[in-house]
């Protein structure tokens, strides 16, 4: 074994932890993408209620403003802890991947 090999890793090694990246870190990119998926969906349905609370027609009309407002802010709020979650994940994930010091 050379001096490089406990460094840098074999080629296996390093074909073997990339695989173990794609593996540990995938969950979390997934997640991370529902939480934005819910962002991007409270946003479109915030621009909708203001089209509707301006004359314009939506199917949200028959809500209450007060209850529109607070379902787009608890939706608001578990997108960005679904987002966080996903980003937990993915440097769980980065940080598993790490090889232990010697």
């Amino acid at each position: 074994m050379s001096p490089n090999d406990s460094i840098t890793g074999t080629a296996a090694g390093a074909e073997a932890r990339a695989h173990r990246v794609s593996e540990t870190r995938r969950p979390g990119l997934l997640v991370f993408a529902l939480g934005i998926v819910l962002l991007v969906t409270t946003f479109a349905l915030a621009i909708a209620a203001y089209w509707s609370a301006r004359g314009a027609g939506s199917d949200l009309s028959y809500l209450p403003i007060a209850a529109q407002f607070a379902f787009l802010v608890v939706l608001a709020y578990t997108g960005s802890l679904i987002a966080s979650k996903g980003i937990e994940l993915y440097t769980a994930g980065q940080a598993s991947d790490q090889p232990p010091h010697a």
